[in-house]
């Protein structure tokens, strides 16, 4: 039997700036079984352990793969896609395998089958998954490693620090049994149709990719479930299979919209080109499908919240689908309040829903309507009372201004420039209407202050 435990380290930093913690908890639940899931493919056999661990057993998967090492560097792999860092270890238990990640020096470690505890008496009793308080006595006593605590005889052991310490030491070493707690299944959702004869022409091919996006979405339909990610695959008569990937910006579900994108592929890639090669089959495949979840309606404009998301989201799914995922790419809000700092383009279907929590509702200044690519300074008249300029002279052009919404002070990001000093926000209106979003900066030492204006506001 052979354990991989993969510990997800930077997972708990990473999810705790989620308020409120509930909401923590569970973010960093879900992000954890859907990392366990991405490792299907290396072996049925996957366990949880919360909140940032799950094992693999791969026993039977060691012979695909060519190995452990290989296995262990796929894995690393797979998790380097999903951009999560990770630390694993292989051994012949689970106790092992999670002490392990937590005791080694290095990222990966394989302990060799059989080795039992001899690779483990230098780690300390922590990477036993004891509590606390037991650690704590342990190392008073002097026995501050696994080695110092396997010199002990089993009935001792138990009878001075108890029956759970004892039983650590033992699932370990292999000596008691670990039943570990597996995921079910992933369900599969996938049609295929196979032709009598192989087929060349584009036009019957894509009626029968029309009748599989039918079924396979009233298979997802039945299930109440939806999917990002397609494969299309054509089984050629000569025992190739061409696959299409298919990615989309929300999860699709009715059937014409996914008929639509695939045809779309379909003409790209222009079936039948090869002379004397047909197709024998043509199969979909859904991927990484989700719970779709009933979304409510506008009740001011009487129109589904969900059918404005997904007039926008076709449109983005049919430029990816001409121009390439890499090609369209949207504004995605960031943790700053620096207006140029405030928002970072993304591919359109790497975004994800975040939560801005750098506005306050009611207390927000109007958002800038275009935002220069530089700040550009300007000569401000003398503020009154540390208040905004009456008039500012602005690309050769004096301007008078006759209101001024603010002010709005941030401080600088230190941990990201080495700018000093806060900024002071003002909305200002000319007399000819022209609104202009300006900031006073605070020079170091004794000089006066400076005013730029950053962006043309709504």
């Amino acid at each position: 039997m052979r354990i991989a435990c993969i510990w997800l380290h930077r997972l708990l930093n990473q999810a705790q700036c989620a308020p409120p913690a509930e909401s923590a908890e569970r973010l960093r639940a879900e992000r954890l079984e859907r990392l366990a899931h991405a490792c299907w493919r290396f072996t049925p056999k996957i366990a949880l352990a919360p909140p940032d661990s799950f094992f693999l057993d791969v026993s039977g998967s060691l012979g695909l793969f060519g190995g452990e090492s290989r296995l262990i560097g796929e894995i690393l792999a797979e998790f380097e896609r999903q951009g999560e860092p990770a630390r694993v270890c292989l051994a012949d238990t689970p106790g092992a395998a999670w002490a392990g990640t937590r005791a080694a020096s290095e990222p990966v470690t394989l302990l060799s089958p059989g080795s039992v505890l001899e690779p483990m008496n230098a780690w300390p009793v922590e990477a036993l998954r004891l509590d606390p308080e037991d650690c704590g006595l342990l190392r008073e006593l002097g026995l501050d490693t696994i080695g110092a605590l396997g010199g002990i005889p089993p009935e001792s052991l138990q009878a001075r620090f108890g029956a759970g310490t004892a039983l650590r030491l033992k699932q370990a070493a292999g000596q008691a049994p670990e039943p570990l707690d597996y995921l079910p299944p992933p369900r599969k959702f996938k049609a295929r149709m196979d032709f009598e004869s192989p087929v060349v022409l584009r036009q019957a091919i894509a009626a029968a990719v029309a009748e599989l996006a039918v079924r396979l979405c009233d298979q997802l339909a039945a299930a109440g479930m939806g999917s990002r990610r397609f494969e299309l695959r054509l089984h050629r008569s000569d025992g190739k299979c061409v696959t299409h990937g298919l990615r989309t910006a929300r999860l699709i579900q009715p059937s014409p919209q996914l008929a639509e994108l695939l045809d779309e592929k379909l003409q790209g890639s222009a079936p039948g080109r090869e002379r004397g090669v047909g197709y024998d089959a043509v199969s979909l495949v859904a991927r990484d499908t989700e719970d779709v979840t009933a979304e409510q309606a506008d009740w001011l404009s009487g129109a589904s919240a969900g059918n404005l998301k997904g007039d926008f989201a076709r449109l983005v799914d049919r430029l990816c689908s001409r121009l390439g995922a890499e090609a369209v790419r949207i504004p995605t809000p960031e943790a700053s309040y620096l207006p140029e700092r405030r928002w970072r383009f993304v591919p359109a279907l790497d975004r994800r829903e975040t939560e801005n929590r750098f506005e306050t509702p009611g207390k927000a200044m109007r958002a800038p309507l275009l935002l220069l690519e530089r700040a550009e300074p300007v000569e401000a008249s003398a503020a009154a009372g540390g208040g905004p300029p009456a008039g500012i002279r602005w690309r050769r052009e004096r301007l008078s201004l006759r209101r001024a919404q603010g002010p709005r002070r941030v401080l600088p990001e230190w941990w990201r420039s080495e700018e000093r000093g806060g900024r002071e926000y003002w909305l200002v209106e000319d007399e000819q209407g022209r609104s202009l979003c300006l900031y006073r900066k605070q020079p170091p030492g004794d000089e006066s202050p400076r005013w730029y204006v950053q962006a043309l506001a709504a």
